[in-house]
Parts: C-alpha cells; structure tokens; sequence
C-alpha cells in the first residue's frame, strides 16, 4: 500500500509508469471534499475549507456587524482620487481624516452676531458684526493734531474730520490768549484793587454808585 502524504511531491515524468505512491502524492496535493464545508462559523477549523457561497456569507455577516472591507479604505493620499470624499461605501483613515485640517476650522457654535468688550478668543465675528463695530470708530486720517487743527476753519464746516483734546486745549488757549481768568475775577473795587484783577458788573456798578453818593454828600456839605 502507498504511503500516506508527506508534504512532498516530485511529480510523476511524462511517459514513465505511474506507481501507486506518486499516485498516492498528487491526489494528496488535492483539498479533500470530505473537508469542504458550506458554512463559517467560530468551529470552522483550520482542515476545512469554505464554498464560494460560504465565504461569500461570512463576509456579508461579518460586514454587518461593523467590519469595513480593506478595499474601501481611503488614505490621506487617496483621498481626492476616484471621488471617495463623496462615497458613502469607502472609509478614511485617521491620518486621511486629519490631513483635512477640521481641527483648524471653526466651529458654528462660536460665530457670533456682536463684538463686545466681552467677546473671546473662542468666538469669530461675522463680516456685519465687524462692519458694525468699525462703524463706531473714526478714521485715523480724519484726526486733525495740534498742528493741523485749524479751529477758526474746520469748527464750522467740516464734519469729517476730528481734533484730538490737545488739539482743542491750544486752539481754546490761542482764541482766548488775552481772555481774563476766572481767578482774577472780583465782585469789589477799592483802593487795594490791582491790575491783575478784573470786576464783575455789579462790582463796577456799586463802584460808580458809591462815588455818585460820595459826590452829592460832599456837593451838599459845601453848600452848607
């Protein structure tokens, strides 16, 4: 009787007289069909081996249950190709998913309508927030210094443009250079009066009405 499978085969020379052995070792070559099996399952052993229609099941359960097909990945290099990013049947890798940059785009949930002294660094404005905002500022150009604020010219008709505070202090200062100050202001005139001093209207006007007084008193006594 021929001996049983070895694992090797030398094969069986055209011509030559086929013995029984080397018979023995081809047909060993060949999957048994005692060993076909026309199911898959956590028994299956490592002897068996599955039908088309077997393997064809246990691939289309096992996708069932959540496992993805290898020949539907898409890589961070495959990933404009053949359209995937449309497909609803391919899957990208991590390295795919972050080459897209969605840690660098910013979320809805932060946009906001307002800019505030309460804003964050977490929110981004829309334009019309931004342009609503910058509607409250003035344009730079439009500031006029101490030097190019021409008070007696711009106060009256131009309204674009804007003096800063100094600016306003010295034109003030040069309109009212030979103005009196509030600190020199007296409400009497007498004998101790100076000339750093400037009187209130009543003031003069008690002055003028005690001389009147002093004149027709005296007027009087020498007439008597």
């Amino acid at each position: 009787m021929a001996s049983a499978y070895t694992g090797g085969y030398a094969g069986i020379t055209k011509g030559e007289k086929a013995e029984s052995g080397k018979m023995t070792a081809a047909l060993n070559l060949l999957e048994k069909v005692a060993s076909k099996t026309d199911t898959v399952t956590a028994d299956s052993t490592a002897a068996q081996y599955p039908s088309a229609a077997a393997a064809h099941a246990a691939i289309s359960t096992l996708s069932g249950v959540g496992l993805e097909i290898t020949d539907n990945k898409v890589t961070s290099t495959t990933w404009g190709a053949n359209d995937n990013r449309n497909s609803d049947v391919r899957y990208p890798t991590c390295k795919a998913v972050n080459a897209l940059g969605i840690d660098k785009i910013e979320s809805a949930s932060n946009k906001t309508g307002t800019v505030s002294a309460s804003s964050t660094d977490g929110q981004y404005p829309t334009a019309l927030a931004v342009h609503n905002r910058l509607t409250l500022k003035e344009d730079t150009a439009n500031k006029a210094a101490t030097a190019a604020f021409r008070y007696h010219e711009d106060r009256a008709d131009d309204d674009v443009r804007y003096p800063t505070c100094k600016a306003v202090t010295e034109a003030v200062k040069a309109s009212y250079a030979d103005a009196e100050t509030v600190a020199g202001r007296v409400t009497t005139i007498s004998v101790f009066s100076t000339d750093g001093q400037h009187p209130t209207v009543k003031a003069v006007v008690d002055a003028i009405l005690r001389r009147v007084r002093m004149h027709y008193l005296f007027s009087w006594h020498h007439a008597q």
